[in-house]
């Protein structure tokens, strides 16, 4: 073979290394035979999406508007007029419970397998009962109460996105601020997440130190096992939309850090290692070593611009 030829033969496989290489970057992290159940919340309305192999399946539009709180196999919580919570049968849409804003209140709703669990703070924003509803025969129980004393300076000072419940299956995590100030010297705020097993008490899971971030969390996300959360804040420097975010281990402290005009949904993760992020078209992240591999889910219609749910995981 000449030389020339020898040259153009290296040239063509490192090219078409370099094009296999930049297909694996690419590929979404689904595993074959995988199926995700998926409830987005945009603009034209409430769906679930079904994803497999790394694309979408198949849509259906649940209701006309697309608001989501929390959601199960059993349930979807969804924003009401007034500022109240909506709960409903899923996947047989009916009421089962609406969950009233009352003056100087805040009211969380979780979604937990067939029943809900909320927190409702006092009306000077001190303490919060957390209680279970049984949706079948409508009876409440107070599970516990938090001290907010330190945690809320006013209502206004909870995150967005207050309520996690990884794939509905049980736990629902709430969580508050830490700082009573936030302009001054001391203005950075910390951030407590508290788990609330099935029919357990509300206890202290993790806390996450605002300072290094600009002193600003302003979403949490917890993995279906416990041992990972993710959080954003504003990147510094950045747009009034531009995030950081983060996903860390909760036993070794090792954190990941991307960035993008991206929020995410109380059940974010579909695995420790795999998440989906809300806020415009979803991304999908992969922890992979030492960074974090983002992703787009191929087939999303062009309307889909919102907040992703991860219902369910499970093999075809």
């Amino acid at each position: 073979m000449s030389l020339g030829g020898t040259m153009l033969r290296r040239i063509s496989i490192a090219v078409l290394a370099a094009l296999i290489s930049l297909a694996s970057l690419s590929a979404p992290a689904q595993a074959k035979g995988e199926k995700w159940t998926l409830l987005v919340s945009s603009i034209g309305g409430l769906y679930r999406t079904t994803v497999e192999d790394g694309r979408v399946a198949k849509n259906k539009k649940l209701l006309e508007s697309g608001g989501l709180i929390s959601a199960s196999s059993k349930i979807l919580v969804t924003p009401y007029v007034d500022n109240s919570v909506y709960v409903m049968s899923y996947p047989k849409l009916r009421e089962l419970a609406i969950f009233d804003k009352y003056p100087r209140q805040r009211t969380v709703v979780g979604a937990s397998r067939n029943s809900v669990v909320a927190l409702q703070t006092n009306p000077n924003g001190e303490n919060a009962d957390v209680i279970r509803k049984d949706l079948k025969w409508g009876d409440e129980t107070i599970l516990g109460s938090i001290d907010l004393k330190d945690e809320l300076a006013e209502t206004s000072n909870w995150i967005e996105n207050d309520v996690s419940t990884p794939l509905g299956e049980g736990m629902v995590y709430f969580g508050a601020r830490t700082s009573r100030e936030f302009w001054g010297p001391n203005k950075y705020l910390g951030y407590m997440i508290y788990a609330v097993p099935p029919g357990g008490a509300p206890t202290p899971f993790y806390y996450i130190d605002g300072q290094p971030y600009g002193g600003f969390i302003s979403d949490f996300c917890v993995s279906p096992s416990g041992k990972r959360v993710a959080f954003t804040n504003p990147f510094p420097g950045g747009s009034r939309y531009q995030e950081q975010i983060h996903v860390r281990d909760v036993e070794t402290g090792q954190t990941w850090t991307t960035q993008g005009d991206n929020s995410l949904g109380s059940s974010c993760f579909v695995d420790d290692d795999t998440l989906i992020l809300s806020g415009g078209a979803p991304v999908l992240v992969e922890v992979k070593g030492e960074r974090l591999k983002r992703s787009r889910i191929k087939g999303f219609p062009s309307e889909f611009f919102g907040t992703y749910e991860v219902l369910r995981v499970r093999q075809k």
